[in-house]
């Protein structure tokens, strides 16, 4: 009985110690390293197509934009890209029964069946030798692993994961050192979640030739969502305030030159593969695939994705990137070169969204017409991030409900204000503010207030009723 136990033990030893089969890289699956422990997802790697061939299989990796070694510079800003530039693990990689080859540019091969003591030649134009010099269990993503360390002749290391392919790739040729992160890229779905609550304050900018330039504030609350996996919509409560930049601040709350309105509306946002969201650092993207009108299409057709984090630990992503000139055109006479379009004030587009807001910017300049917005200030999950605008100052430009029967005289007035109209008997509450908005004085008798001891100037009349809210400027003179 125990010759066999130990015979048994023998066969199972020996099943353990034979060539395994090792993934490096796999079909349907997304690979996201950082940079030299940056933490954060710099580089990722997927296969875009594969064919078989010879019994080998070929696997096309996705390919991404760099500046061109060889290009001239204009404001210190290369004036070609390659737009199909491989990453660490290349172009395309061959996998034969042995070896995962990797080429284009560089050329080097991983040996998948490899065990520890096993050496083959990596990288035949460099002459680098590769080793197995360790392999054993570890934890890898929260789950149990197996993992194979490759020691190279240049003192550089790789790390090879039975479940997860290659997990670590030493600075062989550069001065990144790459690491996969157990963290997924946020998609499309990570972006624009929002939930019933949360608030965001946009303040930004427009103008045309026909008209001068415009501030505004928009500050939106959720308050309904229904999402799906080709959209998200969300019901919003929405203040608006506009208007012209250059009016000195004592006109600022008079409507011939200042509006402001409330109102709810549908935030609709459609989801798909080419969604900027949905796509990895330094990808090509064409214009027309995130602008509904790409006017610009007779300028450029491509930009770039930037992705990056914030000061807050967000995921960000930019497209149209105007101060890196990210606008190209294809270049008809170098294959796989593209050629940067150096314009200014005219028809560029920039946007950026923020992992969990959404679009947070838009840049807009043409030659006749241009603005931007920003988002300056959040609330999520009860957490407030930036400074809001005061509900205060915003009602004070709300002309909700206008009622035309409504009659305030007499107008300038220096002792008694008198209100008539259909609304006063749904009257709530009824004050004076100043042009900043500060509450002044509140009155307790809705048709008639005496007004003789106030400091004569110009004042808002607020008429909170039931329906809404009333607002009429007033000017109170010396008694």
């Amino acid at each position: 009985m125990l010759r066999n136990v130990s015979i048994l033990l023998f066969v199972l030893l020996g099943q353990g110690m034979q060539a395994q089969y090792w993934n490096v890289i796999c079909l349907n699956r997304e690979y996201n390293f950082e940079i030299n422990n940056s933490d954060f997802i710099e580089s990722t790697i997927r296969v875009d197509s594969f064919h078989i061939t010879s019994g080998d299989t070929i696997f096309y990796l996705n390919r991404i934009v760099e500046d061109c070694d060889t290009s001239s510079l204009k404001n210190g800003i290369a004036e070609q890209v390659k737009y199909d530039a491989g990453q660490f693990l290349q172009r395309q990689v061959r996998k034969t029964d042995s070896t995962f080859i990797f080429s284009s540019p560089e050329h080097y091969g991983i040996s998948h069946k490899a065990l520890v003591g096993d050496s083959w030649l990596f990288d035949t134009t460099n002459n680098i030798t590769a080793q197995i010099i360790q392999s054993g269990p570890m934890v890898h993503d929260n789950t149990s692993d197996s993992i194979k360390i490759i020691a190279l002749s240049t003192q550089d290391t790789i790390i090879l994961s039975k479940s997860n392919g290659l997990i670590r790739f030493d600075p062989i040729y550069g001065d990144k050192r790459y690491d996969l992160m157990e963290r997924r890229l946020p998609g499309f779905h990570d972006y624009f979640n929002f939930s019933p609550g949360d608030m965001f304050e946009f303040h930004g900018h427009h103008w045309n030739v026909e008209q001068p330039k415009r501030l505004y504030v928009l500050k939106a609350e959720v308050v309904g969502k229904y999402s799906s996996d080709s959209l998200v919509e969300y019901e919003m409560s929405v203040m608006y305030y506009e208007r012209d930049c250059c009016i000195p601040e004592e006109f600022f709350y008079l409507p011939d030159f200042a509006l402001s309105r409330r109102y709810n509306e549908k935030w609709v946002f459609t989801n798909s593969t080419l969604h900027p969201t949905n796509l990895y650092n330094k990808q090509l993207i064409r214009v027309d695939q995130y602008l509904e009108y790409p006017f610009c299409q007779d300028l450029y057709q491509y930009s770039m994705v930037h992705l990056g984090i914030d000061s807050t630990g967000l995921y960000t992503k930019r497209v149209g990137q105007m101060d890196t000139f990210d606008y190209f055109t294809m270049c008809d006479t170098l294959p796989g070169i593209m050629t940067r379009v150096f314009i200014e004030c005219c028809d560029e587009r920039e946007y950026g969204f923020t992992e969990g807001l959404g679009m947070t910017m838009e840049k807009v300049s043409g030659f006749e017409w241009g603005g931007s917005k920003r988002l300056v200030a959040y609330r999520k999950d009860n957490d407030t991030v930036g400074v809001f605008t005061d509900d205060r100052e915003l009602v004070v430009y709300l002309d909700l409900h206008r009622s035309e029967n409504l009659v305030v005289y007499p107008n300038p007035a220096s002792t008694v204000l008198y209100i008539r109209g259909s609304d006063l008997s749904y009257v709530v509450n009824l004050s004076l503010t100043d042009l900043q908005g500060r509450m002044v004085k509140a009155f307790e008798n809705c048709m008639e207030m005496n007004v003789s001891e106030m400091i004569p100037g110009i004042y808002i009349l607020c008429i909170e009723t039931s329906n809404g809210l009333i607002q009429r400027k007033v000017i109170i003179n010396d008694p």
